[in-house]
């Protein structure tokens, strides 16, 4: 999947955050970026990162494809992110621009 022409804006900081969270910045790191495995939850996702994901994009809600796109910023500045590909709450592709 090519990713173009993303602009990033920020993303939504999680409110809350565990004693784990609390070393995490609200940023994905390339050590995150690693651990993330497909299969995983988007809370899974969530919780190695430290923090809420900016939804990008969304199809199929409410049937048994359900696909969604979300972005996180990277810790290297300027234009590091990762986007995640989600299929019924799965991880099915990750990206990262800077991030390796």
């Amino acid at each position: 999947m090519a990713i173009t022409g993303i602009v990033l804006a920020g993303f939504i900081m999680g409110a809350c955050t565990s004693p784990a969270q609390e070393e995490n910045q609200p940023t994905a790191s390339v050590k995150e970026f690693a651990a993330i495995e497909k299969g995983m939850s988007y809370d899974e996702v969530k919780e190695i990162i430290g923090s809420d994901g900016k939804l990008f994009k969304e199809s199929g809600k409410g049937t048994n494809n359900h696909k969604f796109a979300y972005v996180w910023d990277g810790d290297k500045g300027g234009q590091s992110f990762i986007y995640i590909t989600f299929r019924n709450n799965k991880v099915m592709d990750k990206q990262g621009k800077q991030m390796q």
